[in-house]
């Protein structure tokens, strides 16, 4: 009966014929979006996150050796960095195959998915953000309390048993001035000779008392170490946070 009218040939036929349009271009543009998504993921990679301060590890170069078996350099940190970039990179991407898509159902359904696509890009990538940024917190959580740990090892140097405690310095003894021999006794003939008159003797001008002297300037500490802002205590120079009073230092 269908078939007899046209109905099933005018309005299932159209809308079928729609849809396998839609899904032919959605299917070629994501192909494109893939493309997209990685090279752009490389780009920003290189330009943004691989800063070069730290080699990467290398089975020529055995320097590189030491920081990978000590987890000083973490894989995990910087795979999730890209992995993050490569998620929210390639979520928005994928969003603008399928607004172009909607493009072959009309100007109707155009407006439709631009309001879907609009509002399911900003959960989207917010939610990607949030969860990549948990995961970081509890990376550098980690790495923090590694390098607290390897800092009070290097730190606590276990004395050998039976030694005695070494003595403090003592303060240099100023040398004593010499003092003037006192003048031989005159003889008998000279003594009854009159005594000169002494000379008058000024007075001793009073010279005040000497203001403190000045406290010696700090040492700066040295190369391989750096100082507490908050307690004043040397910490190692890798260190991040102080010993003494847990100050963060980087």
């Amino acid at each position: 009966m269908y078939g007899t009218y046209g109905y099933g040939d005018q309005y299932g036929g159209t809308s079928l014929t729609g849809v396998g349009i839609f899904l032919g271009i959605l299917m070629i543009l994501f192909v494109v979006a893939i493309i997209v998504t990685i090279v752009g993921t490389v780009m920003i990679y290189r330009k943004y996150v691989s800063n070069g301060e730290k080699p990467a590890f290398s089975f020529k170069d055995k320097s590189t050796w030491g920081p990978f078996f000590q987890f000083d350099n973490l894989i995990v940190d910087k795979l999730l960095k890209a992995l993050y970039i490569l998620s929210a990179l390639g979520f928005g991407v994928f969003q603008i195959a399928i607004l172009l898509a909607s493009l072959s159902l009309g100007f109707g359904g155009f407006l439709l998915m631009l309001v879907l696509v609009v509002i399911c890009t900003v959960i989207g990538e917010l939610a990607i953000r949030l969860q990549f940024e948990l995961t970081m917190l509890n990376v550098l959580i980690a790495k923090n309390t590694t390098d607290i740990k390897r800092a009070v090892c290097h730190s606590d140097k276990p004395s050998l048993p039976g030694s005695a405690p070494a003595p403090a310095p003592q303060a240099p003894v100023p040398p004593v001035a010499p003092v003037a021999p006192a003048p031989a006794p005159a003889p008998e003939s000279q003594a009854s000779a009159p005594a000169a008159p002494a000379t008058p003797v000024a007075p001793a001008p009073v010279v005040p008392e000497a203001s403190a002297a000045p406290a010696a300037p700090v040492a700066p500490a040295a190369p391989d170490k750096v100082i507490c802002p908050n307690c004043g205590a040397e910490n190692e120079a890798d260190a991040n946070f102080c010993l003494q009073c847990g100050t963060k230092l980087k």
